[in-house]
């Protein structure tokens, strides 16, 4: 599956990552500044995800499931393409649990997804 698929797939369906707004997030837009920043955050959270699709996408046209190797993989790319953008807009709640667990489920769809898992897995242990 090309990364483009993959993408689109993930965008439209009901289980996989979608991008989402600064209240979807759930970050702070409150004040007008936080509102702004938010905006961006979100976009930046946003392009994130895309990058981390892209490649899971890479990844998995490689090896097979192994949902250890996996959950650790899931880990360096969160490392990688999340916490700079946490760190840079750390003001807007971006590391609350909210938009943390929405990161890290959406990694762990994207997985499930490619692999067409359905039901539990312990990739979040890894996380």
């Amino acid at each position: 599956m090309s990364t483009s698929e993959l993408l689109r797939r993930l965008e439209e369906s009901s289980v996989g990552w979608k991008a989402k707004t600064a209240d979807e997030w759930e970050l702070f837009t409150v004040e007008p500044k936080l509102k702004k920043q938010a905006t961006k955050a979100a976009a930046a959270l946003n392009k994130a995800m895309q990058s981390i699709a892209r490649d899971i996408s890479k990844l998995a046209k490689k090896r097979p499931y192994d949902e250890e190797w996996w959950g650790k993989k899931l880990a360096e790319l969160q490392a990688t393409h999340i916490l700079p953008v946490e760190r840079k807009y750390r003001n807007t709640g971006i590391t609350d649990t909210e938009p943390r667990y929405y990161v890290a489920q959406g990694m762990i769809n994207m997985v499930k997804e490619l692999y067409g898992i359905t039901g539990w897995t312990d990739l979040g242990d890894y996380i």
